[in-house]
């Protein structure tokens, strides 16, 4: 996918619902 690698905030991988900035 196109999404970023930067991770969330529980330090996982962006599951591409809300890039994991949510």
């Amino acid at each position: 996918p196109a999404k970023p690698a930067k991770p969330d905030a529980a330090g996982a991988p962006p599951a591409g619902a809300t890039g994991g900035e949510e």
